[in-house]
């Protein structure tokens, strides 16, 4: 039996405010490792939902003007640059 199944037969006989707990407990274990990446097959089947999603677009014409996008570059720029410097700040504390 792997762990996963030994986990999930324990969490099943929980009550279910305990199995939320649990829950919890895994979501908070997820965030500090990161997100987890897909499957090939999960890949695929994200590639093909977002290829049908905007199928047709690209004869559409933009409602954006390049002007309109410089701007959203120009405004975005110093708050990135803070979160960045942020993550650096961290990285060396740790």
């Amino acid at each position: 039996m792997t762990v996963a199944e030994r986990i999930l037969q324990q969490v099943t006989r929980l009550p279910e405010p305990l199995q939320a707990e649990v829950l919890d407990f895994v979501e908070y274990l997820q965030s500090k490792v990161g997100p987890v990446r897909a499957s090939g097959e999960e890949e695929a089947w994200q590639a093909m939902s977002l290829s049908q999603a905007t199928r047709g677009m690209e004869s559409e014409p933009s409602p954006y003007s390049a002007e309109d996008l410089k701007g959203h570059v120009e405004r975005a720029a110093p708050i990135f640059s803070r979160q960045t410097s942020g993550n650096a700040d961290s990285a060396e504390r740790e």
